[in-house]
């Protein structure tokens, strides 16, 4: 098997909350979602944070 028929999987950079709420890829209305659904003590990564937003905004409203 040659080298580039692997597929290495590098592992997934996780950020803070803090670090999220900043990051320039997600909107003002975004980073309030992660604000509210994110926990301070957790790290998440990119693709975490996007699916949290995700099911927040497609949550049922009662």
């Amino acid at each position: 098997m040659r080298k580039n028929d692997r597929k290495e999987t590098k592992p997934e950079r996780c950020f803070s909350k803090s670090q999220l709420t900043a990051a320039r890829r997600y909107s003002t209305s975004d980073k309030d979602v992660l604000a509210a659904v994110l926990d301070e003590d957790e790290t998440y990564s990119h693709e975490q944070a996007t699916k949290l937003i995700s099911a927040y905004l497609t949550k049922e409203v009662m």
